[in-house]
């Protein structure tokens, strides 16, 4: 019986201390951390979204800028919205994993911003999701190491811990 005492209080402080339970619970704090990111950017990415009214737009001028990478390009456009009336110059999309090759007179979707029409955005899902996405898999994957790394770290202390019991 003063053997299962051992063993029994041996399983409850690997859970909280050792260095195994300080990095469970590192690893616990990270994801939450990335879970909020990934909250915070999806709440902020939905409300522009919900913000700006969807609307056709034509492209009328575009200028591409070569960067220095694959992924530094950079088209500046000038559009016209036909319900709106209205011209926007100067409007950015930087390529980054996408290169749409916007040409003049391409009709394209558009996140029209009434309060800050230069602000507007190209609808891109890529553009729009990819850090929420990004987060995301962050956390499942944060997620997975602590489990494994819990399952290990059971199983091996557990088995060394019993061997050192029974040899007392």
């Amino acid at each position: 019986m003063n053997n299962f005492r051992k063993y029994s209080q041996s399983l409850s402080s690997l859970r909280g201390e050792g260095t195994g339970g300080r990095i469970i619970r590192l690893q616990l704090l990270s994801s939450l951390l990335i879970i909020g990111l990934a909250v915070y950017f999806t709440i902020s990415e939905y409300s522009y979204i919900n913000k700006c009214e969807l609307v056709k737009a034509k492209i009328t001028d575009v200028k591409f800028d070569k960067g220095y990478g694959d992924d530094n390009d950079k088209y500046t456009l000038s559009i016209f919205i036909p319900s709106k009336n209205s011209s926007i110059s100067g409007l950015e999309f930087d390529t980054g994993f996408t290169d749409p090759e916007f040409k003049a007179g391409q009709t394209i979707n558009l996140y029209y911003d009434a309060s800050n029409p230069t602000g507007s955005e190209i609808k891109n899902l890529w553009k729009q999701w990819a850090i929420p996405i990004i987060l995301c898999l962050a956390f499942i994957l944060d997620l997975v190491f602590m489990a494994v790394f819990y399952i290990v770290l059971t199983k091996f202390r557990t088995k060394s811990e019993r061997d050192a019991i029974v040899s007392e």
